[in-house]
């Protein structure tokens, strides 16, 4: 049995989220469900692809949950749901999460930039109160367009 701390790899904040594949045919895509996150599923054609369409649906959805600032689902009991009937006949997988960009906690730098900028970004800030909360949060809005996150 893995617990959670077996799933996550603290260093590297890496997850282990396992998905049930409901085999599809010809006529019918392979749905992929999500044990540890509630309601979510995605689809493929070819069951080659579910990897690759389970990481990118659960990016999109943790992303997502990040910008609304809710939680992330962390990996449960694989155990329990392996017993549950819900999955009966379906294969299982793992898709491993890099969970360090989920990591919205804020943390203290020190940055010295020249006074000149501290005023000028002080003014920016002033002026647009209703875009940004502090010093701190324009910088980090700068850094996240410009590092596209």
């Amino acid at each position: 049995m893995i617990s959670l701390a077996d799933t996550l790899i603290t260093r590297s904040m890496i997850a282990l989220y396992p998905i049930a594949i409901l085999k599809g045919d010809d006529k019918t895509a392979h749905g992929i469900f999500f044990p540890d996150v509630l309601n979510l599923s995605t689809a493929c054609d070819e069951l080659n692809d579910a990897h690759k369409m389970a990481l990118e649906c659960l990016d999109v959805h943790f992303s997502g949950l990040v910008e609304d600032g809710e939680e992330i689902p962390l990996p449960t009991n694989f155990e329990a749901h392996t017993q549950s009937s819900q999955f009966d006949g379906m294969i299982w997988a793992w898709i491993d999460v890099d969970l360090s960009k989920c990591d919205v906690k804020s943390h203290e730098i020190n940055v010295t930039p020249p006074n000149y900028l501290i005023i000028k970004i002080d003014k920016k800030v002033s002026a647009h109160k209703s875009l940004y909360k502090s010093r701190s949060n324009y910088l980090a809005q700068l850094a996240m367009a410009d590092l596209s996150l």
